[in-house]
């Protein structure tokens, strides 16, 4: 029995078995952890480029505060000038940058008085709201602003 004990042939090869099946549970381990993070830095681009997109759409939005034909648009809510649509406004059209597309709405949300000026000139108050979207629109954010129009832009 203990010649059979101190035999080591085929030692090398349960060994180097034992050593591939060890190596290969944590190749599988690593490889499920790179797709992972793999998709995790995919979400987050897609995410930064749709916060980009919706931040251009703002920069437009604030554009066309300062248009005088906005009030035609479909896009502008003020429900106190005729001629405008009276329920909340429909998005503009989706305008493409780079790989990703934004659209927006002006909502006009009261007025207010500049302390140096007299108190009927009344300056508008109006909030733009953007939607940013990724190429195949899974990734969305929005981004509102807050704005009056100096005298100069009326």
């Amino acid at each position: 029995m203990n010649a059979l004990l101190r035999n080591e042939r085929g030692a090398a090869l349960a060994m180097a078995l034992l050593f591939l099946m060890v190596l290969s549970i944590l190749v599988a381990v690593l490889h499920r952890t790179t797709i992972i993070e793999i998709l995790f830095s995919r979400n987050y681009q897609e995410g930064q480029k749709a916060f980009y997109a919706a931040e251009a759409g703002l920069r437009e939005g604030l554009r066309n505060c300062r248009d005088d034909r906005k009030y035609s648009r479909s896009w502008y809510y003020d429900p106190a000038l005729p001629g405008t649509i009276a329920e909340p406004p429909s998005w503009s059209p989706n305008t493409t940058i780079g790989e990703a597309k934004y659209h927006y709405y002006i909502e006009y949300i009261g007025s207010m008085s500049d302390p140096g000026m007299d108190a009927s000139f009344q300056i508008p108050v109006l909030r733009i709201t953007s939607e940013g979207m990724s190429r195949d629109g899974t990734t969305k954010k929005r981004s509102q602003i807050v704005t009056t129009l100096t005298a100069g832009a009326l």
